[in-house]
């Protein structure tokens, strides 16, 4: 069973259990594909697009949003940098 060091209190209901803590950092996990749940359905004013096939993707927000979440647009420079002035 995989618990966090800071998790005290699983820590000490785990080892009251018996357990005892080891050095690994792993864990798997598996369902199988039968006792999957149901995909919950899209909110509405969602949609499921598949990105090999998109030319443009609407955003709720407008362009702008779009442009200042990309790495290298203008919010992302530095104040100094002369791109940046609006």
């Amino acid at each position: 069973m995989l618990a966090r060091d800071d998790d005290f209190e699983l820590l000490g209901l785990l080892a009251g259990a018996g357990f005892v803590a080891d050095d690994d950092r792993s864990g798997v996990t598996w369902m199988d594909a039968q006792d999957r749940p149901e995909v919950a359905a899209l909110l509405e004013g969602f949609a499921l697009v598949d990105r090999a096939q998109e030319t443009t993707r609407p955003h709720p927000c407008g362009d702008g949003a779009a442009k200042r979440s990309r790495p290298g647009s203008s919010s992302a420079r530095s104040a100094t940098d002369p791109r940046s002035r609006r």
